[in-house]
């Protein structure tokens, strides 16, 4: 569907935004299921997540060109985080249907990015942040009608968080890390044929990831 540059592109994005989602997570979609933490605390942590992520990765290679770039992939993995935190929270509790529909609106919503940006011709950093915006705001009402409380408590948020990320997201960073240094760092042909040979196994990764989270909403 893409031209070499375009997919190119899109990979250079969509793993800079999945190191800072990982990253601005924390394991924060386990920890709100043990301890009562309002949306407000879990959206400023993760805020403050994302843009230590930034940061960091500037460490390594460069990320943005632009700050319009910046501004893009840091919404997108704001909205994507929080709404990935609080999606978690329905399987969690037993609301697997509710669950299922937000996450088949999800991959949806990124399936449409081919066409706006192969006919249209849309800019990928437009898009990102849009669709992630348009999918929390869809599921933002059921993550408030089951999250009332007003409780601040922010330092078992990150011990219960960094605790689970460490044990059940390190392989993911690695893995996804690789990808993000691969297509800021190689040729463009040799980075867009190292991503879509690993393309082709992410259904299974992500299945794996599900059936985790269901193991562990069902004996939790």
């Amino acid at each position: 569907f893409f031209s070499d540059f375009q997919y190119n592109l899109f990979n250079k994005a969509y793993y800079t935004a999945s190191i800072i989602i990982l990253l601005g997570t924390l394991g924060f979609d386990f920890a709100v299921n043990k301890i009562d933490v309002s949306i407000k605390t879990v959206s400023i942590a993760v805020l403050i997540n994302i843009s230590a992520a930034s940061i960091l990765l500037n460490f390594f290679t460069v990320p943005y060109t632009s700050i319009f770039q910046l501004i893009s992939v840091l919404l997108y993995s704001f909205f994507a985080a929080l709404g990935g935190i609080f999606s978690f929270q329905h399987l969690f509790q037993g609301r697997v249907k509710i669950y299922v529909i937000l996450m088949s609106l999800n991959a949806l919503l990124h399936l449409s990015i081919i066409p706006f940006i192969t006919l249209l011709k849309a800019d990928i950093f437009y898009l990102f942040p849009l669709i992630t915006i348009i999918w929390f705001m869809i599921g933002f009402p059921g993550f408030l009608k089951y999250n009332k409380t007003n409780a601040t408590r922010v330092k078992e948020l990150y011990k219960l968080g960094i605790s689970t990320f460490i044990i059940n997201s390190a392989v993911s960073l690695a893995l996804v890390a690789d990808k993000y240094l691969i297509n800021h760092n190689f040729a463009i042909s040799t980075a867009n044929a190292y991503t879509f040979s690993w393309g082709l196994i992410v259904p299974l990764l992500y299945l794996g990831n599900v059936v985790e989270k269901l193991i562990y909403g069902s004996t939790s």
